[in-house]
């Protein structure tokens, strides 16, 4: 008789960490709805890592640069300084640069994008003067 018991209380175990895990499954998904609804997560049709050229990226490519992305993730690929953006943007406020141009532009009352035409803008002027100045210095004959 005791041999049931344990083989029941076993089988009741396993019944309630399944419905656990389901329940913990179901809480998950709600959590990452409410984060892409709120625009914290979004799953975009353009990945960087689509781009199968293995090269920096240039002042050409700063159309690449979508209303997801973050101003801190912006300049790292870009090899643009966060300072140079906030000061040629005049962006300013709680979060830069770890916020997204989408929730800067929100929170700004700006035209999301507006401000990622600019964003591009200011990528494309400072990565072409950057390569104007990196082409016209001379060489030191080494």
């Amino acid at each position: 008789m005791k041999h049931g018991r344990s083989d029941l209380y076993a089988r009741l175990a396993i019944a309630a960490l399944f419905a656990a895990l389901l329940f913990t499954g179901y809480l998950l998904y709600k959590q990452y709805s409410r984060a892409e609804r709120a625009d914290i997560i979004r799953l975009e049709k353009l990945h960087l890592s689509d781009i199968r050229v293995h090269r920096p990226l240039g002042a050409a490519d700063s159309s690449y640069i979508q209303p997801w992305m973050t101003f801190d993730y912006i300049s790292a690929i870009f090899r643009v300084p966060s300072a140079y953006l906030a000061s040629d943007l005049a962006l300013s406020g709680n979060g830069y640069p770890r916020i997204s141009i989408n929730r800067y532009a929100g929170a700004h009352g700006i035209n999301a994008d507006t401000l990622t035409s600019k964003v591009a803008d200011a990528v494309r002027a400072y990565l072409s003067a950057s390569s104007t100045v990196a082409t016209t210095t001379p060489s030191t004959g080494n």
